[in-house]
């Protein structure tokens, strides 16, 4: 939290982050073979910028995921210090709190969610740690392998 939390201050902004643009750009160059267009240039920024975010939160979910709370609890954990974050840089002079990117950070945490349910074998629903219902447990609805067995009279002695 204290990464992001440094992530959104004025040095991170988008008009700072000229470096890994014209790494992009000269990425780009070679690959189209002559230098791109400035508004494909943007729109790489903007989709890097929003990929950031999801891989960012997707990572602090599986954090507080792995700390014990339930996924849903971790996700609205997550959800939450997404919108703080957002709320934070509406005080950051070069930066712009936007819901948008706290939809970005959501995702990131619910594809998360889906790849953990997933790995899990298809989604139980049984979230780990936790007992599942009677009826959801191994074995459930199957009788007794033998019958239980009754108590025999004792022997009688003598007579």
């Amino acid at each position: 939290m204290f990464l992001i939390f440094l992530l959104s201050h004025d040095s991170q902004s988008g008009e700072h982050s000229g470096l890994v643009m014209r790494l992009v750009e000269r990425a780009l160059a070679g690959v189209l073979g002559s230098s791109p267009d400035p508004d494909l240039l943007e729109a790489v920024h903007m989709a890097l910028r929003k990929m950031a975010h999801m891989v960012e939160f997707g990572i602090l979910y599986g954090l507080i995921r792995r700390a014990g709370p339930s996924s849903g609890r971790a996700f609205l954990l997550t959800v939450l210090y997404a919108a703080f974050d957002e709320a934070h840089q509406c005080f950051v002079e070069t930066r712009v709190g936007s819901p948008w990117d706290v939809g970005a950070d959501a995702l990131g945490a619910a594809l998360v969610v889906l790849w953990e349910r997933r790995s899990r074998g298809g989604g139980d629903g049984v979230e780990s740690g936790r007992v599942p219902r009677r009826e959801n447990r191994v074995g459930a609805g199957l009788e007794p392998a033998a019958p239980p067995l009754e108590p025999s009279a004792p022997p009688e002695f003598g007579g």
